[in-house]
């Protein structure tokens, strides 16, 4: 969240290229966070199934 906070505190003024930077970081994250959940509900499925 510092990161993300800290990224959103820069000016876009600043750099031309700031605002493509974010959208890449943005993308990276959520599918980063989309990668997480997805492993974490193959393993609920698997543990489930043990049941």
């Amino acid at each position: 969240k510092t990161v993300i906070a800290a990224i959103e505190n820069v000016p876009d003024s600043t750099y031309s290229w700031w605002n493509d930077f974010k959208n890449n970081l943005n993308i990276e994250l959520e599918n980063t966070v989309k990668d997480k959940n997805v492993v974490r509900n193959r393993s609920n499925s698997q543990y489930d199934r043990s049941l």
